[in-house]
């Protein structure tokens, strides 16, 4: 049994409680773009990832996780300054508040080692809200790793060269 002291006000500790468990309501996203041209074996590249709070409110604690698929190495990010957690394929970035209506963009440089598709995803979160449409809280797009252009690059003998000694 609750046992409530003398002339406490119950409503008003209630009230305090409700207040201090509040979550925000508010919509998270993430989107990926691959690089624009071909990615061919050993190729440096890129690929950006946005985040974005499409509000209504503000979004505290908002964390970022990349995962980088096997055949991937990762050379570097910008903005310098971003300082994400690296932690075997996985690149986590740890944003702080969002507010209403902003995004921040990520250029992560990579290094293709693998042939084939690689499959990036990105996944934005924040334990502190209630997200409106979580359905857009990952993103993925897939990079086609071509071989060397074999076959592609010919060399024909079009005449003799012949040494003048003048």
């Amino acid at each position: 049994s609750i046992v409530v002291p003398p002339n406490t006000n119950v409503l008003v500790l209630s009230l305090l409680t409700l207040v201090t468990n509040v979550l925000y309501y508010t919509d998270l996203a993430t989107t990926l773009s691959g690089p624009a041209q071909a990615v061919i074996l050993d190729d440096y590249t890129s690929y950006s990832v946005i985040v974005s709070n499409l509000g209504p409110t503000n979004a505290p604690n908002v964390v970022l996780s990349n995962s980088l698929p096997a055949g991937v190495e990762l050379l570097g990010i910008s903005p310098a300054g971003a300082n994400p957690t690296i932690t075997d394929s996985n690149v986590v970035f740890s944003l702080g508040t969002l507010t209403n209506l902003e995004s921040r963009r990520f250029s992560l440089r990579i290094w293709a080692t693998n042939i084939g598709t690689l499959t990036f995803s990105s996944t934005v979160d924040s334990p502190d809200i209630s997200d409106l449409n979580p359905t857009n809280n990952v993103a993925s797009t897939n990079v086609a790793v071509g071989d060397y252009l074999a076959g592609a690059l010919s060399v024909e003998l079009v005449s003799t060269q012949q040494l003048n000694r003048q």
